[in-house]
């Protein structure tokens, strides 16, 4: 029997959700702090090292943080830590 994998259980699926949370969220982000070309690149990096359930919170994240230093601050707290 033939097992049929839904849609969005698939790996590209839930890329392609992915590259659209962090696209939404930079441009958000850039648009509440007129952020440059070069800082944009920086960030889209650490955006997509978040996981689902950080990037969403993300979203309520931008309505609240005044100062990009704030916001950066938040996102540095929940990126996964690095192995050396």
């Amino acid at each position: 029997m033939i097992r049929l994998t839904p849609l969005c259980e698939t790996a590209n699926f839930q890329e392609a959700l992915k590259e659209e949370r962090v696209r939404l969220l930079i441009k958000l982000i850039q648009e509440k702090f007129s952020l440059s070309p070069d800082l944009s690149k920086a960030l889209t990096d650490d955006l997509f090292r978040l996981d689902r359930k950080i990037q969403e919170a993300l979203f309520e994240q931008v309505l609240v943080t005044n100062g990009f230093e704030q916001h950066e601050q938040w996102i540095a707290e929940h990126l996964p830590i690095q192995q050396a």
